[in-house]
């Protein structure tokens, strides 16, 4: 019996890796394509990039600081999907191989990190996370490179544990090569670090240097430096969600605030185990590592910043499922589990087990319930009809007007040999010209009516797409049936901004002084 069980305790972590690709390999055979509408714009561009490798201008987006001053943020990732996206007609399917590997490797990154810390049964609290939150599981499928960033983020928090600064100079240059906000290592390590010190481990300066010292070099020392800062800058207006004093611009969901109450009955089971892990921790003070309280600080943090950042959530399910690894460590490090298992467990120990079988059976369920809603949403590229259409009725480079932002990556997917307003995020726009930033987001939010002259004029564009769905149709002009589209998609309008399929003279030419662009 005790060979078999030393067979099955080796086994275990490679079949918990199994079940964890076999899950979202199931998902991506659910329903072609992708519900994340980023992740066309990744895959298309890694296709793209050996034949424009390290080029600083993206013509793509016409109105951006990209179109003359590019900056690849996530330039490493991009290295990686290359060699899964050489199927120039459908590059999304290799990359999601990728995305596949990157998944593995976040859950074997909490898992060894666990492991070289002695936490018994690292396998299980390294699954735990596929029960914290249906956004989680969410965000690990997107081809992004979040999902790299955040095994990055573990491998980072490993680094603090064992006080390897030297090595954490390396992780906060690859980083800043790799992802957009490289901070993030900064943001893992200096909670854990003033944690530990409290508890009396040290205080361990010399690891967050090194890790903000890795990160500044690679951010200074970068193929794209110095259009490095125009990113930073973006991703400080992100942050604090202003335009230069202007009006607010439509963000993606993922950088608006998540609500306590939201968070809490979305992911039930993460604050159950939060609660748990900070009760049992207070109670564990006179044997609890200074690790342990670094990583209750670190939790607490990663929490705190979810509410306010919903993308936050998926760097806060791997802190806390190492947290809760270690809470466990620490609370049996005087019991001998093997004699425990070798006898007749209590009573009161079996009761315990089985209702943490059940919350976690639980958790996954509704989890993976959530997941897979989500994954029903999944799609083809919007506008790949539409810009059939277009294409012989363009010239190749030719700007097609993108009322919305957000329709960006399905256009610059399918739509290549053409060119597009804005994508990606506004404030590259805003930090472009702030005018046409504001006319762009004034005709979006139905601040002003849509002007087809002024768009043909400014971008010298002749059509232009937007999506067929009501919240898009809501448009003055459009609504109103006056300015019919020239072809009509399930997914897609096409409108001709000029000529006789063009808006009649009825709409005014040029915004008034009233209704202007920063005026409602």
């Amino acid at each position: 019996m005790s060979r078999t069980r030393e067979t099955l305790a080796k086994l275990a972590p490679f079949l918990a890796l199994a079940y964890v690709i076999y899950l979202y390999a199931a998902a991506h055979s659910l329903k072609p394509g992708v519900y994340d509408r980023e992740s066309y714009f990744h895959a298309r561009f890694a296709q793209q990039m050996p034949a424009h490798f390290l080029e600083r201008t993206f013509p793509w987006t016409q109105a951006s600081v990209w179109k003359d001053h590019f900056c690849d943020k996530e330039f490493l990732y991009h290295v990686l999907l290359i060699p899964f996206t050489r199927n120039a007609a459908e590059p999304i399917t290799g990359a999601l191989y990728c995305s596949l590997l990157l998944v593995a490797a976040v859950f074997s990154s909490v898992y060894f990190l666990l492991r070289k810390s002695n936490v018994p049964l690292a396998w299980v609290f390294a699954l735990a996370m596929l029960c914290m939150g249906g956004d989680f599981l969410v965000r690990l499928e997107c081809v992004r490179a979040h999902v790299l960033s955040i095994v990055l983020a573990v491998i980072g928090l490993q680094l603090f544990i064992s006080r390897s600064w030297r090595w954490l100079i390396a992780l906060g240059f690859v980083y800043a090569w790799s992802y957009s906000v490289p901070f993030i290592l900064i943001f893992i390590g200096a909670p854990f670090v003033f944690g530990r010190w409290l508890a009396g481990g040290g205080l361990d300066w010399r690891s967050v240097c090194a890790a903000l010292g890795g990160v500044i070099a690679g951010l200074v020392i970068h193929p794209y430096s110095p259009h490095t800062l125009d990113t930073f800058i973006v991703i400080v207006k992100e942050i604090t969600s202003s335009a230069h004093g202007g009006p607010s611009f439509e963000l993606g969901s993922e950088m608006t605030a998540y609500s306590a109450r939201d968070l809490l009955f979305f992911h039930p089971l993460y604050f159950v185990t939060l609660a748990g892990v900070l009760i049992t921790g207070w109670r564990l003070r006179s044997r609890r590592s200074p690790e342990l309280l670094g990583l209750l600080i670190l939790t607490v943090f990663w929490s705190l910043l979810s509410v306010k950042f919903a993308r936050s959530f998926e760097y806060a399910v791997p802190v806390l499922a190492v947290t809760l690894g270690f809470t466990i460590r620490d609370a049996l490090q005087q019991v001998d589990l093997a004699a425990l298992f070798q006898n007749p467990v209590p009573g009161r120990v079996a009761a315990g087990m089985a209702l943490a079988v059940v919350l976690l059976a639980t958790g996954h369920v509704l989890s993976a319930m959530f997941w897979y809603d989500t994954k029903s949403e999944a799609h083809a590229p919007h506008f790949r009809a539409a810009l059939e259409w277009l294409r012989p009725r363009t010239q190749p480079g030719e700007t097609i007007v993108n009322l919305w932002w957000h329709d960006f990556p399905d256009l610059y997917y399918d739509g290549v040999d053409r060119t597009y307003v804005w994508g990606m995020d506004p404030h590259f726009t805003l930090l472009y010209d702030k005018e046409q930033a504001d006319l762009l987001e004034g005709m979006r939010s139905q601040r002003l009516k849509v002007d087809g002259a002024l768009l043909a004029k400014m971008f010298n564009a002749r059509y232009m797409v937007i999506q067929n769905q009501s919240q898009e149709l809501d448009l003055p002009g459009l609504r109103e049936g006056i300015w019919r589209p020239v072809r009509v998609y399930e997914h897609a309008l096409v409108y001709a901004l000029t000529g006789p399929d063009g808006p009649p003279p009825t709409i005014p030419a040029t915004p008034s002084k009233k209704e202007g662009p920063g005026n409602p």
